[in-house]
């Protein structure tokens, strides 16, 4: 019977390393660690990509290379959520987040911050301001229903330049599901996310 041979496991930066004492060098031990590929590794454990309870308030584990996980704004394409410097929480755009009263949290200028709340606008995260044509009067809009949209189009929001602009869908009453982008799927980093400030952009869902 063969000896058997000692190795040491240790991690750095949560990346698993084995090294085996046979003078060859220590070799990361990354998409072999999580048995799935739907899992990533995050203190010391592998937890589902996705996972919320891991993370601080409203933010999500996303997989990173060789299966490091890390947590940064939960992924929801019609509730897009912003990372706060000054309080470490990410908190849904257009509600109060950590703005003073009166206050709503907003994307502009690639930047999460607090704007004074239009009157008559409710800050539930649920509506917005602006217009669907520039040079039309902006509005309080409740998202998610037709609003000035053309018949069988609901209002949603999207990615603008530096901030978030109105745009019109049209709504399938047995798919309103597909709304929701699946958590990872994002095709860019949003700006105001830990992504987007520290150079990690998600991967696919199933790694």
């Amino acid at each position: 019977m063969s000896a058997k041979i000692p190795s040491l496991i240790f991690l750095t930066n949560s990346v698993l390393f084995v090294c085996k004492f046979t003078g060859v060098f220590c070799l990361p031990q990354g998409n072999s660690y999580c048995a799935s590929t739907e899992e990533t590794f995050f203190n010391g454990k592998c937890f589902p990509i996705g996972n919320t309870e891991q993370c601080p308030k409203n933010m999500q584990l996303f997989d990173g290379p060789n299966q490091d996980g890390f947590c940064d704004c939960v992924d929801i394409d019609d509730r897009p959520a912003f990372y706060s410097d000054e309080i470490g929480e990410c908190y849904f755009h257009n509600t109060q987040g950590p703005c003073l009263d009166s206050e709503w949290f907003v994307l502009k200028n690639n930047e999460p911050q607090c704007e004074p709340v239009p009157e008559g606008c409710p800050v539930d995260g649920k509506h917005f301001f602006g217009s669907l044509d520039e040079a039309a009067v902006k509005e309080c809009w409740e998202l998610r229903t037709q609003g000035p949209c053309p018949t069988r189009e609901i209002l949603l929001i999207e990615d603008g330049i530096g901030e978030l602009t109105m745009k019109c869908k049209s709504f399938c009453p047995n798919c309103e599901a597909g709304f929701l982008t699946s958590i990872g799927f994002q095709s860019s980093c949003r700006p105001g996310t830990l992504r987007n400030r520290f150079g990690h952009c998600s991967g696919s869902l199933i790694g």
